[in-house]
């Protein structure tokens, strides 16, 4: 591994020192593209500054803020004005398309999450940066200042005649407090990152505490008048991306005080169906409009095959639905002899026989709770699609089905309801499942699970590749150290809130895509569902392996009542 990534630097050093013509150059950057992955065109980029503006004077410009707390927004944006200048007056074949190609993906669907991160790293950054890569593709930006659209022109005004270091440093001079920036070590910032892993500035955390819900809106603190405002502007925000709320505010808000707690105290919920008439943002709007197409020519492309699974799952799960019986025993005068009621007969002494009445469970409902956060871009289709087969399949088979989404957006989980139990399914709404954002699982479990005050012979049918990720940390009290939501410590979380789930009635189970060869997602999921899961290389595999793991869950229902076929 060591030996390919050595490697693999070479070929970036050799395309640098290419493009700059000088092979003595110890290059202070790597052209990486925004999911860091290394980047032909940027460090093309970089070696192209390195000739045009000499060595000396690039390594004194990044020198001025080196280790500064600011540094990584200093060397972001100096870059912006870098690019611009360098593509502007280089003549090379096919820089155009390289460059297009390069713009493209940092708005690709695939970088959703990447572009989510930047942003809620340095929100500068990141609206400079998309400005800068819409200017690229003569596409439209908004959402930035006057100030910083005047900044982003000053940063394309540099020139090669003067001393780079002098003129970024009068434009940073102009926009930011940058004398007193550069004399912030990073020293001090990590050592907060260190000890309470504070990915964001600790005021924008502070904007939407939960102690700043006011039901009442008596306000009284004079600070409240701004954390309300604040409040609200975050939840107009959300609505615009992903639609009204279904419940009320003001429930929402006691909801949020039983659910939002402990490791989860700064998160924030919000219930939506994502109609996409209500989904102001257009981005968000193209997304699902996107999604609905791709994931329906995919399903037209097998249609026959699809409905071949639909037909063959319907009539096993009517067979299932049909067969489905609990006993409810009595004592009598005839029927099947107890033996542990013989003592009776000796003592005279009333009924020995027993008698089952057989009745029908007709209360079987199933959900499917599908992870819709970016890490599943790539099996979108197959998810979409495998809900979509398995929610007509259950329908047909007149058994209750419900479709939910979860990812996790700022401080906000957001449970999107695909169909509800009293819906007709329909299939453009199934079919605008898409990734994005993060996946805070253990809080999306928490919310899925307050949605029910009482469940009976309830199936939970989780579609996700159990990679809970989230920006924001588990959340300790006090002074403790906060966490990094991923990897064990938010599977702990998971695992604790599926068992949660079982205690209360649920019968939970997984269905992957493309895991057969995952050791690590194999472990947890044996951890976590223990042997109720199911991994499919296609939706074409439903009929066969869903339809052995919900009649599996079904006897488990069966067992616990004492049911037989």
């Amino acid at each position: 591994m060591n030996d390919f990534k050595n490697a693999n630097r070479k070929r970036i050093y050799n395309l640098i020192w290419d493009m700059a013509e000088d092979y003595s150059i110890d290059p202070i950057f790597v052209g990486n593209d925004i999911s860091s992955n290394p980047s032909f065109y940027f460090n093309m980029i970089i070696g192209l500054s390195y000739k045009v503006f000499g060595k000396d004077n690039i390594e004194q410009l990044f020198n001025t803020w080196k280790e500064s707390k600011y540094q990584d927004r200093y060397d972001s944006l100096s870059w912006l004005g870098l690019e611009n200048y360098i593509f502007n007056h280089t003549k090379r074949i096919n820089i155009q398309n390289l460059r297009n190609n390069y713009a493209r993906d940092f708005f690709s669907n695939k970088n959703d999450l990447n572009r989510r991160t930047l942003s809620y790293r340095n929100i500068k950054v990141y609206l400079l940066t998309s400005k800068h890569m819409a200017n690229i593709l003569n596409k439209e930006f908004k959402g930035l200042k006057k100030s910083e659209l005047n900044l982003l022109e000053d940063l394309y005004s540099i020139n090669d005649e003067e001393s780079l270091k002098n003129q970024f440093k009068s434009i940073y001079e102009k926009y930011f407090d940058f004398d007193n920036d550069i004399k912030a070590k990073k020293i001090r910032l990590g050592f907060f990152r260190e000890h309470f892993n504070y990915k964001t500035p600790h005021s924008f955390e502070r904007a939407i505490n939960p102690s700043y819900v006011n039901l009442d809106y008596n306000i009284k603190n004079p600070l409240s008048f701004y954390k309300f405002k604040k409040r609200e502007k975050k939840k107009d925000e959300i609505e615009k991306l992903f639609g009204k709320s279904i419940i009320d505010y003001k429930k929402l808000s006691i909801l949020e005080q039983d659910i939002c707690k402990d490791e989860d105290k700064l998160e924030r919920l919000r219930f939506t169906k994502s109609v996409k008439e209500e989904i102001k943002d257009k981005e968000s709007r193209n997304m699902l409009e996107k999604a609905i197409a791709k994931n329906k020519e995919k399903y037209y492309s097998k249609k026959s095959q699809y409905d071949f699974e639909i037909r063959k799952l319907s009539k096993s799960f009517r067979k299932i639905n049909n067969n489905i019986r609990y006993d409810d025993s009595y004592i009598s005068k005839i029927g099947r002899l107890n033996p542990k009621l013989y003592y009776r007969a000796i003592l005279n002494n009333g009924d020995i026989f027993e008698r089952k009445d057989y009745k029908r469970i007709n209360s079987l409902s199933v959900d499917l709770i599908l992870d819709s956060s970016a890490s599943m871009i790539g099996m979108e289709n197959d998810i979409a699609i495998s809900a979509y087969i398995l929610a007509k399949s259950l329908e047909l088979s007149n058994i209750k089905i419900r479709i939910i989404s979860y990812l996790s957006y700022d401080y906000y989980t957001i449970i999107n309801i695909l169909k509800d139990f009293d819906e007709s399914l329909d299939s453009n709404k199934v079919f605008s499942y898409h990734g994005r954002g993060f996946n805070r699982d253990s809080t999306a479990f928490k919310a899925y699970r307050s949605m029910d005050k009482k469940v009976s012979n309830r199936i939970s049918i989780f579609m996700s590749d159990l990679n809970p990720s989230d920006l924001k940390p588990i959340y300790k009290k006090g002074l403790r150290r906060n966490i990094s939501y991923e990897k064990d410590e938010a599977l702990k979380l998971v695992k604790k809130e599926i068992n949660e789930l079982r205690t209360r009635g649920y019968r939970t189970s997984l269905i992957s895509f493309r895991q057969k060869n995952n050791v690590n997602f194999i472990k947890n999921a044996k951890d976590i569902f223990f042997n109720d899961f199911a991994i499919l290389e296609s939706p074409s595999m439903l009929s066969t392996k869903a339809s052995i793991l919900i009649k599996k869950t079904i006897k488990k229902i069966q067992r616990k009542n004492g049911d037989t076929f």
